[in-house]
């Protein structure tokens, strides 16, 4: 708990900042844009939404929500890539951001219907307030978890951005959706990652 405090410390304000408004970002799109639209977020959210969905089919509680614990257990194995590497400070800014994230998505309760009554609108928005807040924790020199680790392990080794490696791995995550859920729902949610990671990547690729 002491080398975690003391590595917390270690952290600037102004990036503890960026961690928390942006994790904040990336949860109010999928409880204001996402969810009430019935779409998929990107990554290791949107995979977790899915199995989220699946646990609900299957008769569990549905006014509980397990996509944020069901994500944070997700990230556990690539916090030791975060530390390997990457960087100590890295790592301590992900798990940051992805507690920030358990709680809210578990905590903040979800929307009977979106804040914009226009699908298409709400998922340009809901795409580009997610994308923002995801490349505002990327700014910090931390990550939101999930793909975006990856992504900022990739372009430290191949010159891959986290944006680029979001539409790859989204590529099958939608595929997933398309077979389980429906062919519409998996192309909105298609073009939901693809400006979601642009908005990422023109965030963090301006540092």
């Amino acid at each position: 708990m002491k080398l975690l405090l003391l590595a917390i410390k270690s952290i600037k304000p102004k990036d503890l900042f960026l961690i928390f408004a942006g994790s904040m970002l990336y949860v109010l799109s999928i409880k204001f844009f996402v969810t009430p639209n019935h779409l998929y977020n990107s990554g290791f959210m949107g995979v977790s939404q899915l199995l989220n969905d699946l646990i609900h089919h299957f008769g569990f509680e549905k006014t509980i929500n397990f996509a944020g614990y069901i994500n944070f257990a997700m990230n556990l194995p690539l916090y030791f890539l975060a530390y390997t590497y990457i960087s100590k400070k890295f790592l301590v800014g992900t798990i940051l951001s992805v507690l920030i994230q358990t709680i809210g998505v578990s905590m903040v309760p979800d929307m009977s219907a979106s804040l914009l009554s226009n699908e298409i609108a709400a998922l340009l928005v809901g795409a580009v307030v997610g994308g923002f807040g995801a490349g505002l924790v990327l700014q910090a020199n931390c990550s939101a978890g999930g793909t975006d680790v990856l992504g900022v392990y990739t372009s430290l080794k191949w010159n891959i951005s986290p944006g680029q490696l979001n539409i790859f791995f989204n590529a099958l995550v939608y595929t997933i959706c398309a077979l389980a859920m429906s062919v519409e729902t998996a192309l909105l949610s298609i073009l939901f990652i693809v400006i979601f990671s642009m908005a990422m990547d023109k965030v963090y690729l301006q540092n």
